[in-house]
């Protein structure tokens, strides 16, 4: 209570010495604020008759915001973007109150978890920097929420490998703690299919998809079929994938669920890229543009799937229009969509001898580092089959395998 008394004398703007006095030394009192020491119910009775406040008031008052954090965090899980603005906006108006209660770790939490949500990177980042710096004081729950929050910043960073290390970091404490963060297991579904690693993703989603259905989330559980139909494509189940895809987007666009679509689309236009229908992958990444934001890295992995397709049908032209289109907002761009960028602009300016040199003195070593293995499988099998065909048969066996020995992984 020791915080919670110092909130009240200051917002009455009293000294220490008023507060206390015929109380308790000045030197106790503010070892009691700064909850240093111990404090008897008697004295923090008549400390509080001082302050005009009520313990009882006050406990009451603590387990209320308590209850508004748990909102919001449900309000976050659930998509519920209205809900989650007007918690975020009433939690703010207590902010000075929050502060000082044993809330506070887990409020600042939550809003670096808000952040997420809404994609606001800088925020976000910048608070987690802050928390990292107060670890020592958190709580078993708020060291877990912290580490993951942490992982799903990593993952909108497109750093999916760091993401994975800090899941399976806390994966022990996620039986504890799934009745509040039932969440969890779809990150890991996600970063697993990010990652291309199709058994565990599909694992895992099923695990998510049992809880978002124990919890009554229906926007979450569509999410969830979107990591399944992607693994479907991937081990070339297509017609499942197909079906899965149309049953969701038919779903998304009927609780006007924007986001969703907008990532459905998307994937759809993969599976058809996958089967080689670039045409139709084309309207599908189309309908993904159109529900996103330009200068975001979700916009411009969906371009750049667009800018492949029409490298690979050899319309340069159309190609080098959407580069220079994207470029205008290189510097927002994580780490891989920029090297992705900088490489679609290299392989259209440049010789193919020039472009073979990039892929392997800046792409492949930039793809490696961030392990990026299908990214460092196609350019060295790129960088293979040009060796190959200009006769230089010790480089070209070097780079295949290389891309051998990635696609193992």
């Amino acid at each position: 209570m020791g915080k919670i008394l110092y909130y009240h004398r200051k917002k009455k703007k009293l000294t220490q010495e008023q507060v206390c006095k015929d109380i308790c030394s000045i030197t106790h009192y503010s070892k009691i604020e700064n909850n240093s020491k111990e404090v008897s119910n008697e004295t923090l009775q008549l400390l509080s008759e001082r302050l005009g406040i009520s313990i009882s008031n006050e406990k009451e008052e603590i387990a209320s915001i308590s209850n508004s954090l748990k909102t919001f965090y449900d309000s976050i899980v659930n998509y519920n973007k209205e809900q989650m603005a007007n918690m975020y906006e009433k939690l703010s108006e207590k902010h000075e109150y929050i502060i000082c209660t044993p809330l506070v770790y887990e409020y600042y939490l939550l809003i670096f978890r808000y952040h997420l949500s809404n994609y606001q990177v800088t925020e976000a980042y910048e608070l987690m920097e802050w928390l990292q710096q107060q670890q020592t004081k958190f709580s078993q729950y708020e060291r877990f929420l912290m580490t993951y929050f942490s992982g799903i910043l990593w993952m909108i960073k497109q750093e999916n490998w760091k993401a994975l290390k800090m899941f399976n970091e806390i994966e022990p404490f996620a039986v504890e703690y799934e009745h509040r963060v039932y969440e969890y297991y779809y990150h890991k579904a996600l970063v697993h299919s990010s990652l291309g690693q199709a058994t565990m993703a599909t694992y895992y989603s099923e695990k998510s998809i049992s809880f978002f259905s124990k919890n009554n989330n229906f926007i979450r559980n569509l999410e969830t079929k979107i990591i399944q139909a992607i693994n479907f494509t991937r081990i070339a189940d297509y017609k499942k994938a197909e079906e899965l895809f149309m049953n969701i987007q038919t779903q998304a666009e009927y609780f006007n669920q924007q986001d969703i679509a907008a990532r459905n689309f998307h994937n759809f236009g993969y599976l058809y890229y996958c089967q080689e229908k670039y045409e139709d992958a084309i309207a599908q990444y189309n309908k993904s543009l159109s529900l996103k934001q330009k200068g975001t890295d979700i916009y411009i992995s969906t371009l750049l799937s667009i800018i492949e397709i029409y490298n690979i049908l050899k319309d340069s032209q159309k190609a080098l229009e959407l580069v220079e289109e994207a470029l205008e907002y290189l510097p927002t761009y994580s780490a891989p969509n920029r090297s992705r960028l900088e490489l679609s602009y290299v392989e259209l300016t440049v010789s193919e001898s020039s472009f073979i040199s990039y892929l392997e003195n800046i792409s492949m070593p930039s793809f490696q580092k961030l392990r990026e293995n299908e990214k460092v499988k196609r350019c060295a099998y790129q960088v293979a089959t040009f060796y190959e065909s200009n006769g230089n048969f010790e480089k070209s066996s070097k780079y295949f395998k290389l891309a051998l020995l990635h696609d193992k992984e």
